[in-house]
């Protein structure tokens, strides 16, 4: 969780004005998808999620390239791009832990022997 806020204390001080535009629906769209993920018992993603963060790793890739060709620093939108793919990171292993203690609870349930 302390990386979670990490990383979303990261977002809050970049300048999403720039991201106004209908090319960046995308990254908006995730922040919803997040907080759906977020509100699942299970932190279970949903297919339109991990459609979100396929086309978002496919964008920061693109944008990494493209700026290690004309040697700029990252761009608000890399950057971006690149929180939201680590607090995507988080959610999946949120996922997994939540897993792992249904797995526990369930082999470490006490067991009754009566009839």
């Amino acid at each position: 969780m302390r990386q979670l806020v990490y990383h979303i204390g990261n977002l809050i001080y970049l300048p999403a004005h720039q991201l106004q535009s209908a090319r960046h629906q995308v990254i908006w769209d995730t922040f919803t998808s997040f907080h759906n993920v977020l509100q699942n018992e299970q932190y279970k993603s949903s297919f339109q999620h991990q459609t979100l963060i396929l086309t978002l790793k496919q964008r920061f890739w693109a944008h990494k390239q493209e700026e290690n060709r004309v040697d700029q620093p990252f761009s608000t939108e890399t950057t971006m791009l690149y929180e939201l793919l680590a607090i995507h990171h988080l959610l999946e292993e949120l996922h997994r832990i939540h897993l792992l203690k249904e797995r526990y609870n369930l082999n470490n349930s006490p067991v009754s022997l009566s009839s």
